[in-house]
């Protein structure tokens, strides 16, 4: 049910999801127009992070809250113990986003409340890391 634009834009976005950073002088992408180039890499940008955050396949992240910030957007991702492979690989493929939405991304744990430990304060413990 995909009209034929659709279909070269969701191709794209397939295309850049994973290593290479869509460029106008590429010839998949030289046709389109500014905001279809701006859609594929806000698009890719996601995509890149949403998989960065299932990095292991484990399932181990129970709940996510975005939340959009002057000049950054806020992931916060909540699991029962830290998902630090999941977090460090979802910060290291944050440049497509970065530039394509031209803000700063935030990844920070917050235990799940079912498994909440304490760091000896009586507080939990949090993660926070600036996607640079």
């Amino acid at each position: 049910g995909f009209s034929p634009h659709e279909v070269e834009l969701i191709a794209n976005v397939v295309r850049y999801h994973r290593k290479a950073f869509p460029r106008k002088s590429h010839e998949n992408l030289a046709y389109l127009d500014g905001p279809d180039r701006r859609l594929i890499a806000q698009l890719s940008g996601i995509l890149r992070i949403a998989e960065g955050l299932d990095r292991t396949h484990s399932q181990s992240i129970t709940g996510i809250k975005v939340r959009a910030l002057q000049g950054r957007l806020r992931i916060s991702v909540q699991a029962p113990s830290l998902p630090q492979i999941e977090v460090a690989d979802a910060a290291r493929k944050a440049d497509l986003f970065r530039q394509a939405f031209e803000t700063q991304v935030e990844l920070a744990w917050h235990p799940a409340r079912a498994h909440s430990p304490t760091n000896g304060s009586g507080r939990s413990p949090r993660l926070h890391i600036v996607a640079s």
